[in-house]
């Protein structure tokens, strides 16, 4: 497996969906909702751009 620009781009966006998880429970148990709700958003949509730049990585 190499380290294609667009694998690099997938690990670096699952690296920031898992901090954005992390920061959202951290918000809910904390009480804040709004910033709960936003980093759940962002964690979803970096875990998507994830899943994007990998399949793009195996089509080569």
């Amino acid at each position: 497996m190499s380290l294609h620009p667009k694998r690099v781009r997938s690990y670096l966006c699952g690296a920031f969906a898992g901090a954005f998880t992390v920061v959202a429970v951290v918000a809910h148990n904390d009480g804040s909702r709004g910033r709960a709700g936003a980093a759940a958003v962002l964690a979803t949509a970096c875990g998507a751009l994830s899943v994007a730049y990998e399949e793009a990585a195996q089509r080569g």
